[in-house]
């Protein structure tokens, strides 16, 4: 009985600490603002999948930082559809020629 009640707890459990270490919040690695030179609202997107950009964002992405290791691929529709562009690490002041609804982020791979 309590071998099962443990087992159930682990099977539970182990997923979510899979699934945490490929999708977790960028806050340190990729920030994205609604307005130029890193002003005004802020989004932190996922690492290895795809963020549809909240309001104010949306259709408005302003500038982005990307820490180094890492970049983003710029989507013009939600769900990441119709490449628009791409930011690789750094600092970008100004994204407004872009209509920007949603972003892929990964870490860069080194040989």
């Amino acid at each position: 009985m309590l071998y099962s009640k443990i087992t159930a707890v682990v099977v539970a459990i182990l997923p979510l600490s899979v699934t945490a270490r490929f999708y977790y919040p960028t806050a340190t690695n990729v920030r994205l603002y609604s307005e130029p030179s890193f002003d005004g609202e802020v989004q932190d997107p996922y690492i290895r999948r795809c963020t549809d950009l909240d309001p104010p964002l949306r259709h408005n992405l302003g500038s982005a930082e990307v820490k180094r290791g890492h970049y983003c691929r710029l989507y013009r529709h939600q769900g990441c559809a119709g490449y628009e562009g791409f930011v690789d690490e750094g600092s970008w002041p100004d994204l407004l020629q872009y209509d920007t609804q949603s972003v892929f982020c990964d870490i860069k791979q080194y040989d």
